[in-house]
């Protein structure tokens, strides 16, 4: 009985430091650790009769070698264009991504996702970047997007 605790210890040791290795995942300042995809969830719902978007509050943060994917979920009645733009940092245009176009057009009651990477650029820290996205119906959202670089 002795030996057979001890080895689930092992076991159970050994199946939580895996675990933990897996939650400690994504790029590192100065370029330790690996990339990762940073999902950033967008819900367009109906409202009085109005598609509007629906995103969460706080800054999502990412690093610099990570990519940003926007998931669009459309629970309106008609298809729609969702534009990401307008990124600016210190009241300055200033897009972090490294794409210029950034769009997707889920149907009604459907997803959509929107891939991109950060722009490599020398600099260090945190940097704050809000940025709108924009409906084709004129609804926009202007949300916060963190890069650690």
């Amino acid at each position: 009985m002795a030996r057979m605790s001890g080895f689930a210890s092992v076991l159970c040791l050994t199946l939580l430091a895996g675990c933990a290795r897996e939650q400690g995942g994504g790029a590192m300042p100065g370029g330790g650790g690996s990339p990762r995809d940073v999902p950033i969830f967008i819900h367009l719902v109906e409202t009085g009769g109005n598609c509007v978007v629906v995103a969460g509050k706080e800054p999502v943060r990412v690093h610099k070698r990570d990519k940003v994917v926007w998931e669009v979920l459309n629970d309106c009645t008609a298809d729609r264009k969702v534009t990401f733009h307008k990124f600016k940092r210190n009241g300055n245009d200033d897009d972090p991504t490294d794409v210029n176009k950034k769009d997707v057009s889920p149907r009604s009651n459907g997803r959509d996702k929107l891939r991109v990477g950060i722009r490599n650029i020398s600099a260090s820290g945190v940097r704050k970047y809000k940025y709108n996205i924009l409906l084709d119906s004129g609804f926009e959202l202007d949300p916060e997007l963190e890069v650690e670089y």
